[in-house]
């Protein structure tokens, strides 16, 4: 068993120093889940599905929250790593530092454990999750370093009012209870969807590909990390338009509620 850990994570490139940490968030949502689970099953009445599904986003939103503080904590306190290249000042894309490491291990093993949850509940969420999961190995290779704390941090807050928001679709009888507070969620998640996502998520990604293509064009990468990098910068693309797509439909929605329209049978 240990020796099969081992190589689980040296494939995920966790350092023997991270593993207890990357071991302990995984294991402790895939936990809480199960416990979650289950006691709303045995004692709220639930079927299996709600049950499954309202616990999933309830380990959601403590996990969002931490990495969500962390990222900003970390932006806020930490010295933007500019270097001039080629008469151009731009991002150090190879700058890095303990908190980041820390940061970056979280985000891939909760993004682990919500791949194998979203089998369940939303397969179409899997590409998602495993490009996190690969971009979490990217910047562990030096890129993007300092963006992560955007990307993989501060941007996760907006999950949190959806993740209550999701609750209401789960359970009609509270959201029959409760609709301004279901609306509140929806349009909260909303401004902050548009916010971070697309306005301050365009700037960011706008810096880091400029950045990253610096180093190139200056030759301070080689081959390898060449790679890497044009693979971070496609992978940031793919995430861009998945924004925007959900951006459109988040909008269609807001604007339905704010009308007083009742959304038609398909589904946001």
């Amino acid at each position: 068993m240990t020796a099969a850990l081992d190589w689980i994570l040296a494939r995920l490139a966790v350092q023997p120093e991270d593993a207890e940490f990357f071991v302990t968030v995984f294991a402790g949502s895939l936990a809480s889940h199960v416990c979650l689970s289950t006691a709303l099953y045995l004692m709220c009445g639930l079927s299996l599905r709600q049950s499954y599904r309202v616990a999933y986003e309830l380990v959601c939103i403590p996990a969002f929250l931490y990495l969500g503080v962390t990222g900003w904590r970390l932006w806020m306190d930490t010295e933007p790593p500019v270097v001039a290249l080629n008469g151009t000042e731009v991002f150090n894309v190879s700058w890095g530092s303990p908190e980041f490491y820390v940061l970056v291990n979280a985000v891939e093993s909760f993004y682990l454990f919500d791949f194998f949850v979203a089998l369940v509940i939303d397969p179409t969420m899997t590409l998602h999750h495993v490009l996190m999961i690969l971009m979490a190995l990217v910047c562990k290779k030096k890129y993007c370093c300092y963006f992560v704390h955007f990307f993989g941090g501060i941007c996760e807050l907006s999950n949190v009012p959806l993740k209550v928001f999701n609750i209401f679709r789960i359970l009609p009888d509270l959201k029959r209870k409760m609709p301004t507070l279901e609306k509140l969620s929806m349009l909260v998640f909303g401004l902050m969807f548009y916010v971070l996502r697309i306005g301050w998520w365009g700037y960011a990604s706008y810096q880091l590909v400029r950045s990253a293509e610096a180093h190139i064009a200056a030759g301070m990468f080689d081959s390898q990390a060449v790679a890497v990098s044009r693979f971070g910068s496609v992978s940031l693309a793919v995430f861009t338009v998945m924004q925007v797509f959900w951006g459109y439909k988040i909008g269609r929605k807001a604007l339905r509620m704010l009308g007083g329209k009742k959304a038609s049978g398909k589904k946001d």
